[in-house]
């Protein structure tokens, strides 16, 4: 792969995929399969601590929703190393300008073309890499401590997958409800957890920044629009209390 097709502009790529609306198909379910045992390969054989997070933490889970992309926090002390290795991987494009302090957004080429398992379509899976500390995910000094051991079924086989404990898994989708460029709402997450997970959230929503609860979920259009039964459980799970009361009035 030549240079000029190993690098690609994030600004021209995320224009394309607006411009697409609803016509931006979602990659078949056994290429981000094969992207993820890629993904997971890649960080192992290099020793690189890494955590599932976004739509790969929620399809371990158990979550029936569709699953477009890849989000991962990694070690980024390594930085410059991955990158070589990534660079020099066929199945890898690169944005260009890659820097170790802010997100990248990889392309992994997918499909029968690499012999994938299960695959019937070539597809390229977007893996978001984000380094520790970004986006609500926990410091470097404090990533390993933070995660848990969640499993996925890959071609048949029950393979484990580090993810993010319920605490950074809660706070990185609270964060993320404000980016514009995804293709899954992280609000519709947090209701689905709530549901499922309510327990564990609550044993740990002290930690959770309660301001930005409100804010990037509790107070938008979104929640107000779901049910009453729905807004009171995300508010105890959550907060601890009931939601105010004009939340239920009648426009």
């Amino acid at each position: 792969m030549g240079q000029d097709q190993k690098y690609y502009d994030v600004d021209d790529y995320l224009r394309w995929k607006r411009s697409q609306g609803k016509n931006n198909k979602i990659a078949p379910r056994p290429n981000l399969l094969a992207a993820t045992n890629w993904l997971r390969k890649f960080f192992d054989a290099r020793k690189t601590n890494w955590a599932a997070m976004g739509s790969l933490a929620m399809l371990c889970l158990g979550a029936r929703r569709e699953i477009p992309d890849i989000h991962v926090v990694y070690d980024d002390k390594d930085f410059q190393r991955i990158r070589m290795k990534l660079e020099t991987d066929p199945r890898v494009r690169l944005p260009k300008d890659m820097n170790s302090m802010f997100s990248s957004k990889l392309l992994i080429s997918t499909g029968p073309k690499h012999n994938d398992a299960g695959c019937t379509e070539n597809a390229d899976i977007e893996v978001e890499m984000i380094p520790p500390g970004s986006h609500g995910t926990p410091p470097s000094d404090i990533l390993r401590n933070n995660q848990a051991m969640l499993s996925l079924n890959l071609n048949g086989k029950i393979t484990n997958i580090k993810g993010l404990n319920i605490l950074y898994l809660v706070n990185t989708t609270v964060h993320i409800c404000t980016s514009s460029d995804l293709l899954w709402d992280p609000k519709k997450d947090l209701v689905w957890l709530c549901r499922k997970y309510g327990k564990e959230i609550q044993s740990i929503r002290a930690q959770l920044n309660a301001r930005q609860v409100k804010e990037n979920f509790l107070g938008t259009a979104f929640f107000s629009a779901l049910s009453a039964e729905e807004q009171r459980l995300c508010y105890h799970v959550l907060l601890g209390k009931e939601p105010p009361p004009s939340m239920f009035l009648t426009p």
